[in-house]
């Protein structure tokens, strides 16, 4: 299905950088966070926390969300959804619809699964038979590398704690 959607797809375990990757590469974003308490209380709530969160402002129904959610898409502003396998795929669904009207739209799908189990994830399926996703990137992180980010993050920590890696 040729569409005009620029999607990635990143999977890994917890704790590789995954999210901070998309950051750094997509500085305009709205990230939705599956893992965020607010989206238990709503079907829409991973939307609307991550636009409320983008527009400083509070949603009184679906209509003014999507409206939001069209526009940040027309201004090339990338849609990442992290610990997408925990978000209700009903606002999967929204997204990739509304995204799909646009003519150029960026969505980026993180995944805390490694590649050996993605496969089995629902979500991935419903990405990968709707013909969504290209070839998933696995992001794993050598020990140096994690040795290197926690170093410059936490410069104030013990060096040994490095060495437990």
């Amino acid at each position: 299905m040729q569409t005009n959607l620029d999607v990635t797809l990143l999977c890994g375990e917890v704790g590789v950088g995954k999210t901070t990757l998309a950051l750094k590469k997509w500085p305009s974003h709205v990230l939705l966070k599956g893992d965020d308490t607010r989206n238990q209380y709503a079907t829409m709530g991973a939307l609307e926390n991550a636009l409320s969160d983008k527009f400083d402002k509070q949603y009184l129904n679906t209509g003014e969300i999507f409206f939001d959610l069209r526009t940040i898409l027309k201004n090339d502003v990338a849609i990442i959804l992290d610990q997408v396998e925990l978000i209700d795929e009903i606002v999967i669904k929204a997204i990739i619809n509304t995204a799909i009207s646009i003519k150029r739209a960026v969505l980026v799908f993180i995944f805390d699964l490694n590649s050996q189990v993605l496969i089995e994830n629902r979500t991935f399926r419903f990405l990968l038979d709707n013909d969504i996703l290209s070839q998933p990137i696995e992001v794993t992180a050598s020990k140096d590398d994690l040795q290197t980010v926690l170093t410059s993050m936490l410069p104030h920590a013990e060096r040994q704690w490095c060495t437990l890696l």
